[in-house]
């Protein structure tokens, strides 16, 4: 999807609804570590289809001191072969 599309968009809306069990625990595990954690779950493509994802995240401060999760989403779909 579009950067535009995403912005002050919640991410749980992205993440497969078999998954979110699985992100709400990633997430307790980021606030609650001082070192970055992982996860696989499922996203919803624009088209509606599904990819598998890794996420890497950690908990920071932003600028005002609010806690907040900095993330970074790398597709491990498994590419399709012809044959």
């Amino acid at each position: 999807m579009e950067r535009s599309i995403l912005v002050n968009k919640p991410f749980r809306a992205y993440v497969a609804v078999e998954d979110r069990e699985i992100f709400t625990s990633h997430l307790k595990k980021v606030f609650n570590a001082e070192n970055r954690q992982t996860c696989e779950i499922r996203l919803k493509k624009k088209d509606g289809s599904g990819l598998y994802a890794q996420l890497e995240s950690i908990a920071l401060s932003d600028s005002g001191g609010v806690e907040v999760c900095r993330s970074s989403c790398i597709d491990i779909t498994k590419p399709q072969t012809n044959g």
